[in-house]
């Protein structure tokens, strides 16, 4: 379910072909949010791990899109 996670919302991405920007990277995104914006991320990914990174939260999606096939197939 990768392509329902909008990542950019919720990691720091850097390209594996330049990791020597990797520290200067984390600096810039820590200097470009407060710590109440730091803290909502945090409130995100917590929220995104519960929703849909534990066992529970892949199942329930994944259990919705199989049953939404089969309705579909059976119309």
């Amino acid at each position: 379910f990768d392509f329902t996670i909008d990542w950019s919302q919720h990691a720091l991405s850097v390209s594996e072909a330049s990791p020597r920007d990797i520290a200067p990277a984390i600096r810039r995104h820590y200097d470009e949010h407060d710590a109440v914006a730091l803290a909502e991320l945090q409130r995100r990914n917590r929220s995104l791990w519960e929703e849909r990174l534990t066992e529970q939260g892949f199942i329930r999606p994944f259990s919705e899109m199989v049953d939404e096939v089969a309705r579909c197939a059976s119309a």
